[in-house]
């Protein structure tokens, strides 16, 4: 680009509303960059900013991202007229100010190939940036995905689009084998290519290894197929494991986040994704409902406890009787314990559960004790996360000196699948109770893993 011309689009280019530079696409050299521009890089004017920079792209990034600015525009520019995104920091910034912008490259046989450059956004500080990857951070994100949301309601565009969460399984064992720069590299990888797929779309770090993505459903699927082949080949060996949620949006759109559909992933083997469609919405309002009325429902009497009497095989006769929780709810009628428990457990409430079938065990004890009537052991379960929130043990031992109750008449019931995590604080605390005279039974015995030798 000789002089003459260079002179003729600045012109050109000083005309228009935006920072736009060119440089060759092979050497790097700056061949032209307006007022705008220059200005936004803190010069007087293009010589100082050629001076600054040294003329050449290299001198306008930050030294930490060059290489990663180069990954990115690598990987864009390999669909034909495709618009490469980068977002770096600048070069001769004190604050760690981030640049967004956006390029083309324009094949020119006479020239050479070069890009156009325009940058778009200015940010001071990584307040909107995510300072590894460069995305957007969540808040920031949040607050582009508002704006986009309003256009695409006024415009009736919105169902063409949905919101996609991104998970990595496993990735802490990733960070411990590999070590904290190997994983800063997958996650600067997963960035670059996310941005690449997703062309033209939001794309945020949400947290950690969390990425979220706002995009139009336009062959979402064979996207998603295409960065989880691309994403898996750059994990190890596959130490990590990519979950996907998909959240379609709509008019009626319902403020769900689509990593409840990405957690669902979790229970199933055939695909990594999941979309949030109507049967995962009634599962998330039980859910929500299940953990605003636990306590309501041991308060109110809907939780009853069922006795389910235990016959020795030898004699036929009784020798004891398992508690059983039923939910018997005024709206949605009588719950299977198989839709409750596994809500409690993973919100860690099911010790409310658990201490109020005990409490219910030893008053019935109690009374029929006082009826003169025979008693038999009864068992009830302890789940893990009892232990790791509370102390069992201590509230045991209270309800037992609250009813005035032999230990032997209770007896405490933990699954087979629930030795396996943690055994050494597991076996500790189960000892703690043994000793005291507490008889302990095996649950669901089978179902998991042997834990006999256990």
């Amino acid at each position: 680009m000789d002089k003459l011309e260079r002179e003729q689009l600045k012109k050109i280019y000083n005309t228009m509303p935006g920072a736009f530079f060119i440089y060759g696409a092979k050497t790097g050299e700056i061949y032209l960059a307006n007022d705008a521009l220059v200005h936004l890089w803190g010069c007087e004017d293009e010589a100082s900013f050629l001076k600054m920079t040294d003329g050449t792209i290299k001198g306008m990034i930050h030294p930490d991202d060059y290489q990663i600015v180069l990954k990115q525009i690598a990987l864009q520019s390999e669909e034909k007229d495709a618009l490469t995104h980068v977002v770096c920091r600048r070069a001769n910034s004190t604050e760690d100010q981030y640049m967004e912008g956006y390029g083309k490259l324009i094949h020119d046989d006479q020239r050479g190939d070069y890009y156009t450059v325009e940058v778009t956004k200015s940010y001071r500080n990584s307040e909107m940036l995510d300072s590894l990857t460069g995305l957007m951070n969540i808040r920031h994100f949040l607050d582009e995905l508002s704006k986009k949301k309003a256009q695409l309601l006024e415009n009736e565009d919105i169902e063409e689009h949905a919101l996609v969460f991104f998970n990595f399984v496993n990735f802490k064992f990733f960070n411990a084998s590999y070590g904290m720069e190997a994983g800063d590299k997958f996650l600067k990888n997963t960035a670059v290519l996310l941005e690449k797929i997703f062309d033209h779309s939001l794309v945020g770090r949400f947290s950690d290894d969390h990425f979220i993505v706002f995009t139009k459903k336009e062959h979402l699927k064979e996207r998603l197929n295409s960065f989880y082949y691309d994403i898996m080949r750059t994990s190890y060996g596959g130490n990590v494991r990519l979950q996907a949620g998909i959240r379609y949006l709509s008019h009626n759109d319902v403020r769900v986040s689509p990593a409840i559909a990405c957690d669902c992933v979790k229970q199933e083997n055939e695909t990594f994704y999941r979309v949030y469609d109507n049967d995962l919405h009634q599962q998330f309002l039980m859910k929500n409902y299940i953990v605003e009325n636990i306590d309501k429902a041991i308060a109110l009497g809907y939780i009853q406890v069922y006795y389910q009497p235990v016959i020795r095989t030898y004699t036929k006769e009784l020798c004891g009787c398992e508690a059983l929780a039923r939910w018997n709810d005024p709206i949605y009628g009588l719950l299977s314990p198989n839709s409750f428990i596994p809500v409690l457990e993973e919100t860690h409430l099911i010790y409310k559960l658990d201490y109020y079938i005990m409490q219910c065990v030893a008053k019935e004890l109690r009374r029929k004790m006082d009826l003169g009537m025979t008693n038999v052991p009864i068992s009830f379960n302890i789940s893990r996360y009892d232990f790791y929130s509370s102390d069992p043990l201590a509230v045991l031992e209270s309800i037992v000196a609250q009813y005035r109750l032999k230990r032997e008449l209770l007896c405490c019931e933990i699954t087979e699948t629930a030795l396996i995590h943690n055994k050494t604080l597991l076996k500790k605390k189960l000892d703690c109770l043994k000793d005291k005279g507490y008889a302990l039974w095996m649950d669901d015995f089978g179902s998991g893993y042997s834990s006999l030798n256990f």
